[in-house]
């Protein structure tokens, strides 16, 4: 555990203490809160350092775009084409950062396979269907950012 997560527990369960005996409802009330706010702490901690590539067709269907929606920097990476056996290396991106690939020709349905690595050396894969037509593969359902593991 961190020096903050420590420092926050041990405060919120003196405070909780301190309120007991005033009133024990005031107690519990801020035990509840010093749990909330540790939770909280705890799932930052999770999220932190997490890239969050995606790959998606242009409007125009003319090029593909890359997009780093993560909050950490990738360092490069390979994306393949499938089945326009198109191969491009990835460039390092930045958390929020776009690179896009330019197409010869209009793509009507591919798949593409980007295989990309940390700052700190994991290496990360996906796979994205890629569609003219605009059905993608947009989980309304996934989190903004990757928690617990959900990469």
């Amino acid at each position: 555990m961190q020096l903050r997560q420590m420092l926050v527990l041990g405060v919120g369960v003196i405070a909780a203490a301190a309120l007991y005996f005033f009133e024990p409802i005031y107690g519990y009330i801020m035990l509840i809160f010093t749990a909330v706010i540790f939770m909280g702490m705890k799932i930052m901690e999770d999220s932190l350092g997490l890239p969050d590539v995606t790959c998606n067709l242009r409007d125009d269907a003319k090029a593909v775009v890359m997009i780093n929606r993560g909050n950490a920097s990738i360092t490069g990476g390979h994306v393949a084409l499938v089945p326009l056996n198109i191969e491009f290396d990835l460039p390092a991106l930045v958390p929020d950062q776009r690179f896009e690939y330019p197409l010869t020709e209009m793509v009507v349905e591919a798949k593409a396979v980007v295989h990309y690595s940390t700052v700190d050396g994991r290496s990360l894969s996906g796979s994205f269907p890629l569609s003219a037509l605009g059905e993608g593969e947009e989980d309304l359902l996934k989190p903004t950012f990757p928690l617990f593991g959900w990469k």
